[in-house]
């Protein structure tokens, strides 16, 4: 078993440079390289028992529960906090909801309106909200008329999430710490439309969409007084909240809950179905924010991919984007960037977007990420398109039960399987678990009996999800002085030294211990 030592106390303390990345090595395709024989003689045996479970779904649960699952990277916040949580919140405000079970602040409650203190789990008036809050009961229904449903959510629960965010966070961290997730990267717009207010004031509807518009509007932007009020609001925000949740948590006392020991960071989200210019100023105000505070690791672009403003905009969203991305690296301070992109299936967008969006996000957009690319394989050259993400190490995040959902795409349908047969990174995600009524051990099971995938294709995802997290530092096997240590499942003075650079190997390293713990345990 790999042996793991406390580095990350030492991560600044210890200054020490990374050794030189081993060009050799990719993080996905090679994930096993460092694994001695007697590691792949177990994960040999522990796929066994993998295999012989898919068609027991009481066993397959039993060990997919016992699995470390390392990272969630695709989380809105808005729609991953279970859903009987915020109806309980909504209680405690003294809420109410209307005909159509739309929450109401409680100030707001008339005579044709319903107090949610009368819902009572298992009542009836409890499963209507919950139904409308979600897809409870729902998942069955009309492909659109789930689309529709699921979208509609957001707005009957809005009351409550926007101003619950600490509840929200300490949820889902209670549920991340109960499925083995040591890491969560969270979606929340954290002051992204002031950006797009401003990114709408200092570009002029109409003007050429070029790089000297792009410079110009983004110094302009930076340089308005509301950039840095709004950064310093959301850092005290962040402060806020987290204090409260380590008060609900007991973080830090004798009492602490395991939801303590999950990471949590947070990536600004863009909303697409708005103007170029608004989301280009959401994107400057993201990159600015991910330089202000440490904590906020990377800017991402949301909403509904098939809307018809989102499919208009979407080239020159692209474009804004990547000059911004460009610009970034050039100064010498990139900000990775996950993009939604092909997440469209027929009947959602016309013909030919489906042909081009997952490569304009990774060759225009310089996505670092992509989430869902359900539409990848029918894109134009799409083998092409494979080898350049595999090449450049550009991740997808596979929210599989949210494509069956909201699109109808699984099984052989879905590209997670194809995508892993030519090494693209996958990292499962759960991408808005209340509303869907799923979670990470359900995904995983997903990944077995509905995508065919092995425990080893499995384990790869799990690995990618911290690989490709954008946590700061050299991934592990990028660290040269950490290949005997990988291979020998203990790591030596050399190795915790380079690891104190960087918080993406550390987390790495705990990983592949509890891999290895989890290994041994099945076996034994």
């Amino acid at each position: 078993m790999r042996g793991w030592y406390a580095v990350c106390v030492f991560l600044v303390a210890c200054g020490v440079n990374d050794p030189a990345p081993d060009e050799s090595v990719d993080g996905d395709d090679k994930a096993d390289s460092f694994d001695s024989s007697a590691a792949k003689k177990r994960e040999t045996a522990v796929s066994a028992k993998f295999a012989a479970a898919v068609n027991n779904p009481q066993a397959l649960a039993t060990l997919v529960g016992k699995l470390p699952k390392g990272g969630d990277l695709h989380m809105h916040l808005s729609g991953a906090a279970a859903t009987e949580s915020l109806l309980r919140t909504g209680q405690h405000d003294h809420d109410c909801v209307t005909a159509k079970f739309v929450a109401a602040a409680g100030s707001l409650c008339t005579a044709a309106t319903t107090p949610l203190s009368n819902a009572s789990p298992g009542s009836t008036l409890w499963t209507q909200i919950v139904g409308n809050w979600s897809m409870e009961g729902f998942q069955t229904a009309a492909l659109a008329d789930r689309h529709t449903h699921f979208f509609d959510a957001f707005g009957k629960f809005g009351l409550i999430s926007r101003v619950h965010t600490a509840d929200m966070l300490a949820d889902v961290r209670r549920t991340a710490a109960r499925e083995n997730i040591s890491y969560l990267e969270v979606m929340i717009s954290l002051g992204s439309g002031t950006g797009g207010d401003l990114g709408e004031t200092y570009i002029t509807t109409g003007s050429p969409w070029t790089a000297a518009t792009f410079a110009t509007a983004r110094k302009a932007i930076l340089a308005d007084a509301r950039i840095a009020t709004t950064i310093s609001r959301t850092r005290s925000d962040l402060d806020s909240w987290e204090r409260a949740e380590d008060t609900a948590l007991g973080c830090g006392t004798a009492g602490a809950e395991p939801a303590c020991d999950v990471t949590v960071r947070y990536l600004v989200q863009g909303t697409r179905i708005a103007s170029r210019e608004s989301v280009f100023g959401q994107f400057v105000y993201g990159f600015a924010l991910v330089g202000a505070d440490s904590r906020v690791v990377g800017v991402n672009l949301v909403q509904a991919e098939d809307d018809s403003k989102a499919l208009a905009n979407y080239h020159d969203q692209m474009v804004g984007v990547g000059w911004l991305v460009s610009d970034a690296k050039t100064r010498g301070a990139p900000v990775p960037v996950s993009l939604h992109a092909g997440e469209l299936a027929t009947g959602f967008g016309h013909a030919s977007d489906l042909k081009f969006h997952v490569r304009e996000a990774v060759e225009i957009g310089g996505a670092s990420r992509i989430g869902h690319a359900v539409d990848l394989l029918g894109e134009d050259d799409a083998d092409a398109l494979l080898s350049t993400m595999a090449a450049n190490h550009v991740a997808v995040e596979a929210c599989l039960t949210s494509n069956q959902q909201l699109l109808g795409v699984e099984g052989a349908s879905h590209p997670a399987k194809a995508l892993m047969k030519h090494y693209v990174p996958v990292a499962f995600a759960t991408d808005d678990e209340g509303i869907l009524r799923t979670d990470m051990n359900a995904e995983i099971v997903r990944a077995f009996t509905k995508q065919a995938l092995t425990y080893r294709d499995v384990k790869r995802a799990i690995r990618a999800s911290l690989t490709y997290s954008f946590l700061p530092g050299t991934r592990l096997r990028d660290l040269s002085a950490c290949k005997k240590s990988l291979i020998a499942e203990q790591v030596d003075a050399g190795c915790m030294k380079a690891m104190m650079t960087s918080e993406r190997a550390s987390a790495e390293w705990q990983l592949e211990a509890d891999l290895d713990a989890f290994e041994q345990s099945i076996l034994n």
